[in-house]
């Protein structure tokens, strides 16, 4: 995750690492499943050169089976590790896999990727094209996929913040705080004081409009 910039705070990590996009996984998807998360671990090591390596390899492989599924969130995975090596590669890399999850209607990835640009736009700064972004992630998430929708909805709230909107940062965190709750999140007790901190600065913006 690439650290925001300024003010910004840090933002969701659950979509990072998403492979589970079937509802099963077949014998002849192991190795890819395999190969993903050992480039999961090396990424989490630091070893981001060794990750690619392996995301490019899969989708070598990908391509050659014509799964345009695994192709597709690989390129996504791929962008995150090159959101730490190469910023204008990951943009071309989760561009082009949301090309591709538009021909194929998979969904998900489209969701991810548009989630992965809009943290790389927030932490550079550009604000209103990054909650255009979280948005259209948002609107592909399943209504039964809160974990998703809770990390978006925490982007989105820092977003906003960044903005100076904090009565729609207080929102979003009030929405993010039940599925927090729903979810049994480890975050929740950070959430809460998050939204308490945004409530007290609204109060003396208040405040300071009082005569």
């Amino acid at each position: 995750m690439i650290p925001s910039t300024g003010s910004l705070r840090p933002q969701g990590k659950y979509m990072d690492w998403a492979i589970a996009f079937s509802e099963t996984v077949t014998s002849d998807n192991l190795l890819l499943v395999k190969e993903t998360l050992a480039a999961k671990h090396q990424t989490e090591l630091g070893h981001y050169d060794t990750a690619a390596r392996i995301l490019w390899e899969l989708i070598i492989e990908a391509k050659h089976r014509e799964d345009a599924a695994w192709e597709c969130i690989t390129m996504v995975h791929m962008g995150k590790v090159y959101r730490v090596l190469r910023w204008g590669i990951a943009v071309k890399l989760y561009n082009q896999a949301i090309k591709l999850a538009d021909a194929i209607d998979f969904k998900r990835a489209k969701m991810m990727a548009l989630n992965d640009l809009g943290e790389m736009r927030c932490s550079g700064g550009d604000l209103e094209v990054s909650i255009a972004l979280f948005k259209q992630s948002l609107s592909l998430a399943p209504l039964g996929d809160i974990r998703a929708r809770r990390d978006i909805l925490l982007n989105l709230a820092v977003a906003n913040e960044g903005l100076g909107r904090l009565a729609v940062c207080r929102s979003l965190l009030v929405e993010l705080i039940e599925l927090d709750k729903e979810l049994e999140h480890q975050d929740l007790f950070e959430d809460q004081e998050y939204l308490a901190e945004i409530e007290a600065r609204l109060m003396e913006d208040g405040n300071e409009r009082e005569p």
